[in-house]
């Protein structure tokens, strides 16, 4: 059995022997974690990035199969790379509309980023706040994609809940397999979604990456990865190189010895304006003055 998913069943042994804490208590244990998101700079532009492994969540339950239980740090590049690019796209003043297409109110706790693991909703930290959606916009993200939409989907890994966001959000977005389309919205300020994939034959399981190419050059294309301070998975991760924590880059002559499935390519909203590390600290420190 594999090292998260022990940890993950053990956690679920547990719960009912730990102390309840009441949703005050939660949101405080939660805000107190240390965080890995940041604002980062590429090709003279700022993004806004969210780490999939970042301490204060990686450890969280990402899906409701009890059978295949999953964390965040683990599986859970689908919903954080969905969620940063649309938190570059959107206007932080509206990303709190996302509850007008949720079944209940986004709600987390240390545990888990969906109501279907955890604990009882009255003890989960309910996220009402325009900066606590900006703060915990990925497990929002995670939650709607679990099942927590109007629609009633439930396909963390699939792409229908976020053309449901897209469009609700006004975003435009435009899916291609030609890469060559897809780079050169990159020059009018796009950003492209894309997902490598590889065949594993230990188990017969295919898995695969998302990330996000937000710029390029001559030679090099540039890519926000969720997945901080680790190494980009293989076969890709060879032709791979990191220029910070989060940031990489490929030589575009190297794209066409990876596996890439169909791009996303989805422009911001003329009404965005980009993060700066002062003004993502200032909505971080708006949600530390708990209510």
């Amino acid at each position: 059995m594999k090292k998260a998913t022990a940890i993950l069943l053990l956690i679920s042994l547990l719960l009912s022997a730990l102390p309840a804490l009441g949703a005050g208590e939660e949101e405080a244990l939660l805000k107190g974690r240390e965080s890995w998101n940041q604002v980062v700079t590429v090709n003279g532009r700022n993004y806004l990035l969210f780490a999939q492994n970042s301490p204060e969540w990686e450890d969280m339950r990402a899906n409701n199969d009890s059978d295949n239980p999953q964390s965040v740090g683990v599986s859970a590049c689908v919903p954080f790379t969905f969620a940063t690019v649309m938190a570059n796209a959107v206007p932080y003043e509206m990303l709190p509309l996302i509850a007008d297409q949720m079944r209940q109110p986004p709600r987390i706790d240390q545990y888990s980023a969906t109501a279907y693991y955890g604990k009882r909703a009255s003890q989960r930290f309910e996220i009402s706040r325009g900066c606590d959606y900006l703060r915990y916009w990925p497990l929002v993200m995670a939650s709607f994609a679990a099942g927590n939409n109007i629609s009633m989907q439930d396909n963390p890994q699939g792409l229908f809940y976020f053309g449901m966001l897209t469009n609700y959000f006004s975003v435009k977005q435009v899916a291609t397999w030609e890469v060559k389309e897809a780079f050169a919205a990159l020059d009018e300020g796009a950003m492209v979604i894309a997902n490598f994939y590889a065949d594993i034959n230990a188990n017969g399981a295919t898995i695969g990456h998302y990330f996000t190419f937000v710029s390029r050059d001559e030679e090099y294309a540039y890519m926000l990865d969720c997945r901080l301070k680790l190494q980009f998975p293989q076969p890709m991760g060879r032709y791979v190189e990191t220029l910070q924590p989060g940031v990489e880059r490929i030589r575009i002559a190297d794209l066409s010895k990876v596996n890439l499935s169909r791009l996303i390519i989805l422009w911001p909203r003329e009404d965005f304006v980009p993060y700066t590390p002062e003004s993502y600290q200032a909505i971080i420190d708006e949600s530390n003055q708990m209510e």
